[in-house]
């Protein structure tokens, strides 16, 4: 009696699995890396920890507030290199080349906060824990977002 309500438990599993595997799929924006693209997002504050055990050791890890893209939906990065993975995200971490040491409230996401935008730029896979996000963006340009 047992085996044959774990095979109906199993196969229960395996048809939601089926089920919802294409349509999972369907729900991700699947952008390249490396390239220029744009879409639209919410530009949010995010809290991340830092060295040394980014987030294993709380007490001891340096604690970082980072500006980032939030998504509707995933974007999956389809990697420049093929022999690298990058996981899907809903947030990403927002660089913006040459202001670097400027601080965050300086930054161009400051006058976007929690406001729907379109972002320009090129999404990267992240090799590091230090980019905080499993993809992060070069920031070209960031505008309102056009109404619907």
């Amino acid at each position: 009696m047992k085996s044959r309500a774990n095979s109906l438990a199993l196969c229960v599993f395996a048809l939601l699995f089926f089920a919802l595997t294409p349509h999972t799929y369907a729900q991700n924006l699947r952008l390249p890396e490396n390239q220029t693209i744009s879409f639209e997002g919410t530009i949010r504050l995010a809290h991340g920890y830092g060295p040394p055990g980014y987030g294993e050791t709380p007490k001891q890890d340096a604690h970082y507030t980072y500006w980032v893209i939030e998504t509707l939906q995933p974007v999956v990065a389809i990697p420049s290199q093929t022999d690298f993975d990058c996981f899907p995200a809903k947030q990403m971490n927002l660089f913006f080349s040459g202001l670097e040491s400027q601080p965050l409230m300086n930054l161009p996401p400051a006058r976007w906060k929690d406001r729907r935008v379109t972002i320009t730029g090129k999404i990267h896979c992240a090799e590091t824990l230090g980019e905080m996000t499993s993809i992060y963006m070069n920031v070209d340009s960031i505008e309102a977002a056009k109404e619907h």
